[in-house]
């Protein structure tokens, strides 16, 4: 009977593999990451004589996932099995897919190849396996993304993200913190994503402006209030922040002087004499003109 059951789960699962309709969803479309505008671009995937699932898009950026299209949701998806597994152009790839809450990671281009042209994309569901062939471009753009002007992120590339301008392998941008600010860096429509490596430091201060970044979803959080321009090195993933003003601004915390009579009694109102004046630790004996 345990038996007649396994098989039947095995024939149940395949014909749901068969029935689900695939398509390529993320940040080749505008809207990005929307099922509609997947449809409109050709993301859908048509299932091939031999059971794999194929379509040609015409630039497909970085960035995106294969879900099941069928019913407008994320419940059954595959991605990277994580950020450092990347597809190369013409290579087989191997996908992740969703467990539980726990989803795959964006499908991403090696060697920051923005986007693939004519890309033919072959997805076996069996096998869980993707092979993108075309012509690669590379043409990166960054974004910083984060809670400076509000709660909701900007989409980076969209209006709310900012800008970084490229020279060389660095990367810029002046951007205005308040403490308790938190970013990352982005390419467009999310993808790459640089943040904190795991079990990395995440906070800037003033006495640390430097900071090694990691493809990572984790945030970068600011402990300090001014306008700073962050450079983030693409080839070191060094992330550095210089004060726009030239000054960084810090909070100093004066201490509330106490006086005293030389027969200490304490005075709210000092008049002129001579007091013990004590600030926080340090005891001194002041003329009070």
């Amino acid at each position: 009977m345990r038996k007649i059951l396994l098989v039947f789960m095995a024939i149940l699962a395949a014909a749901q593999i068969s029935a689900a309709e695939y398509a390529i969803v993320g940040s080749f479309t505008n809207p990005s990451w929307n099922f509609d505008a997947s449809r409109a671009a050709n993301g859908v995937l048509t299932k091939n004589a031999g059971g794999k699932y194929e379509t040609t898009i015409e630039n497909l950026a970085t960035g995106f996932k294969i879900v099941d299209i069928e019913n407008n949701n994320w419940d059954v998806q595959y991605g990277a099995p994580s950020s450092n597994d990347m597809v190369e152009n013409g290579k087989t790839f191997s996908l992740k897919a969703k467990n539980g809450d726990e989803d795959p990671k964006n499908i991403e281009f090696a060697n920051y190849v923005t986007a693939i042209q004519n890309a033919k994309v072959v997805f076996d569901p069996k096998a869980k396996t993707l092979t993108i062939t075309g012509t690669p471009v590379s043409n990166l753009e960054l974004y910083i993304s984060g809670n400076m002007s509000g709660p909701n992120w900007p989409v980076p590339g969209e209006d709310g993200s900012i800008a970084m301008t490229k020279n060389g392998d660095i990367y810029s941008a002046t951007v205005s913190f308040k403490a308790g600010n938190e970013f990352k860096v982005f390419g467009k429509g999310w993808s790459p994503e640089f943040g904190v490596p795991a079990g990395g430091t995440t906070e800037l201060s003033p006495e640390k402006l430097t900071m090694i970044l990691a493809k990572s979803d984790k945030n970068i959080k600011v402990n300090m209030t001014g306008q700073y321009v962050v450079s983030f090195n693409l080839s070191t993933f060094e992330l550095k922040l210089t004060s726009a003003t030239g000054i960084s601004q810090t909070t100093i915390k004066a201490e509330v002087p106490e006086y005293y009579t030389l027969h200490g009694v304490k005075v709210a109102s000092p008049a002129h004499g001579i007091y013990i004046v004590k600030r926080g630790t340090a005891v001194t004996k002041e003329i009070v003109r």
